[in-house]
């Protein structure tokens, strides 16, 4: 377990693990475009048979297996107990992952392949509003090990439920949180990193606004720096109530590194629960109508080299 240097004096103190490869000596690097990606794990426990979506060794295994069999090398996660509730996902390959501590029990994570890419300055960044249980942003730098893809990603969870109070809260949450990227991001890193955002979670709001009278993700989208890769495409990532809240949003000159960014084809929402193994798997706690999530995981891909190169 190695330490993180907190580069901001308003942050959380981190709980970080590791995969158990060594990343001193990384394997060769991922030749695809890195799959940035967004995945709510729904309750997602340190203890097997616990808390609020009790699971097996068989459902958290396949939830690791979703990411790693559709590519993802880099996700923010939502909805972590903390580091021992990754480790039950038992990714394959040269993973590490930092969670932060400000949810109690729906923590945001990063995980990242090490051999892909390198993830430093992770930290949560406290914002006036966030308070009790709310998920404060989990921010870190992200380096390609192979090429100058250089960004800050960014984790978010934001308020839920539709009645006006909450909305209220989540879209001033939203509102800080621009306002922070804008005008804090940069004091806390480098240039690269501040020009270049890369911004996944649950947001618990849609374009419309859950409460039409509150839409939280107006600031970014009224912000022509930015662009919601989750706007080109009408398919939903929350399952219940097929609505889609999840989202995967790009500032400042990484979008010109994005596959297909503007198109359809440029995001990539995979419908776990209606697709084999993933749907109908043996063994799992509510066997025979075991459950991975109630999200659906979301991935983009970005080029490592630049476009010139």
């Amino acid at each position: 377990m190695r330490p993180l240097l907190l580069l901001l004096t308003a942050c959380a103190p981190l709980s970080e693990d590791s995969g158990g490869a060594d990343s001193a000596a990384p394997a060769a690097p991922s030749v695809q475009p890195l799959r940035v990606g967004s995945f709510n794990g729904d309750w997602l426990w340190s203890t097997h048979g616990d808390g609020e979506m009790p699971r097996n060794a068989v459902d958290t295994e396949m939830m690791g297996r979703l990411l790693t069999d559709h590519g993802i090398e880099l996700v923010g996660l939502q909805e972590v107990d903390g580091p021992q509730a990754v480790h039950l996902l038992a990714l394959e390959g040269d993973w590490e992952w930092v969670t932060g501590t400000s949810g109690w029990n729906q923590n945001l994570a990063i995980a990242w392949r090490d051999d892909v890419v390198q993830v430093t300055n992770a930290r949560e960044v406290v914002l006036p509003s966030y308070a009790g249980a709310n998920k404060q942003p989990l921010v870190a730098d992200v380096t390609s090990r192979s090429g100058d893809l250089a960004f800050s990603l960014v984790v978010v969870h934001h308020h839920p439920f539709a009645d006006a109070e909450s909305a209220r809260e989540r879209a001033t949450q939203a509102t800080e949180l621009h306002t922070w990227i804008r005008d804090k991001l940069a004091l806390s890193t480098t240039d690269v990193y501040a020009e270049n955002v890369v911004m996944v979670g649950d947001f618990n709001d849609t374009f419309d606004g859950i409460h039409p009278d509150w839409p939280s993700l107006q600031p970014f989208v009224d912000d022509p720096a930015w662009d919601f890769a989750t706007a080109h495409t009408g398919h939903f990532t929350q399952i219940p109530y097929m609505s889609q809240i999840d989202h995967i949003a790009l500032s400042g000159p990484v979008q010109a590194r994005q596959v297909g960014a503007g198109t359809a084809e440029g995001i990539h929402i995979i419908p776990h629960e209606q697709t084999s193994p993933y749907s109908d798997y043996p063994g799992g706690w509510a066997d025979p109508h075991p459950t991975i999530s109630d999200h659906r995981p979301l991935w983009v891909g970005l080029e490592h080299l630049s476009p010139a190169e």
